[in-house]
């Protein structure tokens, strides 16, 4: 395993404060395309950057030169990126950093939100892991919790009885399993039109989390 630099003694003190004083963050957005609910960065940084100010704790995010590929979609050409965010810890007693210290996210283009989208879902994803905020998030194998309705416990029961979940984790193996990248993407954009409508509510944050999982896997083929 390759050597970790020793991290300043002010910054180790510094994230120790920070993750006895964080309380658990909120959802205050809604994903109206998976149909469910997150904690957004603003909430994040609105959880955090006062306790950072407090202790002197500074983070600077720097961005690797972004890597682009266009591969051929259902509905045409699509331009896609592969992102790499790496982070720089500070206080005024010292610096690190770790060429590991990164998040890497691979997205398509639809835009200029695009580029800040996937800056925004970087850091949060670095700052959670970091200072272990909880924000209630699904786990991949949380099932429907008791607190579900009725009608979404019987359809989400109804599902696993006809083995769903199953089938769609065998489906999207089997298009990783696809060495080239750009075939390997349009089989999961098939798996994801094929189980969209198929899936419970209760499940789509886990279904799109290993959707996400899946897409990153092959992008990072497209880009060999």
């Amino acid at each position: 395993m390759r050597h970790v630099q020793d991290m300043p003694p002010s910054i180790v003190v510094a994230i120790a404060k920070i993750q006895k004083a964080m309380e658990a963050v909120e959802h205050d957005g809604t994903n109206t395309h998976g149909n469910y609910k997150f904690a957004s960065t603003d909430a994040v940084y609105a959880a955090l950057s006062a306790k950072m100010g407090e202790v002197g704790l500074t983070i600077i995010t720097l961005e690797d030169p972004p890597e682009f590929k266009q591969i051929d979609g259902p509905k045409g050409p699509q331009r896609w990126c592969q992102f790499t965010f790496r982070f720089v810890l500070a206080t005024e007693d010292g610096t690190w950093t770790d060429e590991r210290c990164c998040r890497t996210l691979h997205m398509q283009i639809l835009g200029p939100q695009s580029y800040m989208a996937a800056q925004s879902y970087c850091e949060k994803a670095f700052l959670r892991s970091l200072f272990k905020i909880p924000t209630g998030d699904l786990d991949l194998d949380q099932l429907p919790s008791d607190g579900a309705t009725e009608g979404e416990k019987k359809s989400s029961a109804a599902a696993k009885r006809e083995g769903l979940w199953d089938q769609f984790n065998a489906e999207l193996d089997m298009a990783l399993e696809i060495e080239d990248g750009h075939q390997a993407m349009s089989a999961i954009v098939a798996v994801e039109q094929r189980y969209n409508s198929k899936m419970p509510k209760k499940w789509k944050e886990p279904m799109w989390d290993a959707l996400e999982r899946a897409r990153q896997t092959a992008g990072q083929r497209q880009l060999l």
